[in-house]
C-alpha cells in the first residue's frame, strides 16, 4: 500500500513538473516576440557660443545685412567665424542674411531648404557663404520681415545679429514695442529667439536698441549678448 501511494505521489508530481515546463516555455515564446527596447535618446548638451548658453540641436543665425552694420561693426566677420567654429556633427544649422533693397526687403539663405550638419564640411560651405554675403551687405535693416519669415523656419532656436536700430521705413512703419508683440504673436511653435547686439548700438544713449533686442529675446524665451565693435 505504502509503495502504491508513492506511485501515485510521483505521478502527480511528475504532471506538475510537466505543466511548469510547459508555462516556462510559453513564457520564453512571448518574451522571444517582444521588440527590443530602442535605446534612450541622448540628453541634450548644453553649450557656450557668443556667450549665449543653449541645449538646442538645430540653429537658424540671422544676420543683419545692412550697410550700417558693415560699417560700425567692424569684428562681425569674427564673430560670425566664431560662432560657425563651435557647430559640431551634433547640431543642424543655416545662415540668413536679411536687408531693405532697393525693391524692399530681402532674405538670403543658406542652405536654400533645410539645414546643414555642423563638422569639418559643413562648417566650410558655411564659412563662403558668409564671406560672400558680407560682401554684399548693403542697403537698410529690414529686421521685422526677416524675423516673420524665421519663426516659420523649422528650427529650434533663432539667433539674432544686429544693432537693434529700427528705421520704421524699413519695418513696415513699426516701432520696435510693435514689432515685439507682432513677432512673439506669429512664434507660433514657440522658438527659442536669441539676440546678439553688436556695431553702434552703444551710441544709443536711450537704450532704445539694446531695449528692444533685450524684450525680444525675453518674451520668446532666449538669451541676450552684446558685443562692442
Amino acid at each position: 500500500r505504502k509503495l502504491l501511494q508513492r506511485l501515485k505521489q510521483n505521478a502527480a508530481l511528475s504532471a506538475k513538473i510537466e505543466d511548469l515546463e510547459k508555462q516556462i516555455d510559453s513564457e520564453r515564446r512571448k518574451l522571444a516576440k517582444k521588440p527590443k527596447a530602442t535605446k534612450k535618446p541622448k540628453k541634450k548638451v548644453s553649450f557656450r557660443f557668443l556667450g549665449l548658453k543653449t541645449n538646442k540641436s538645430r540653429y537658424l543665425i540671422l544676420v543683419d545685412g545692412s550697410a550700417r552694420v558693415k560699417h560700425f561693426a567692424k569684428n562681425l566677420p569674427q564673430i560670425l567665424r566664431n560662432t560657425i567654429a563651435v557647430f559640431g556633427s551634433e547640431v543642424e544649422f543655416a545662415f540668413a542674411f536679411y536687408r531693405y533693397g532697393p525693391n524692399g526687403p530681402e532674405y538670403r539663405r543658406w542652405p536654400r531648404t533645410g539645414f546643414e550638419q555642423g563638422g569639418p564640411e559643413g562648417r566650410a560651405k558655411a564659412l563662403k557663404f558668409v564671406a560672400d554675403e558680407y560682401n554684399r551687405m548693403s542697403g537698410g535693416s529690414s529686421t521685422y520681415d526677416a524675423l516673420l519669415r524665421a519663426v516659420k523656419e523649422p528650427t529650434e532656436s533663432i539667433i539674432l545679429a544686429t544693432d537693434g536700430f529700427l528705421f520704421k521705413k524699413h519695418n513696415q512703419g513699426l516701432g520696435w514695442q510693435a514689432i515685439v508683440q507682432q513677432v512673439t504673436a506669429q512664434n507660433l511653435t514657440k522658438k527659442e529667439i536669441n539676440t546678439v547686439v553688436i556695431g553702434d548700438f552703444f551710441r544709443d544713449k536711450s537704450g532704445t536698441w539694446a531695449g528692444f533686442m533685450n524684450e525680444l529675446r525675453r518674451r520668446n524665451a532666449g538669451d541676450f549678448k552684446a558685443i562692442p565693435p
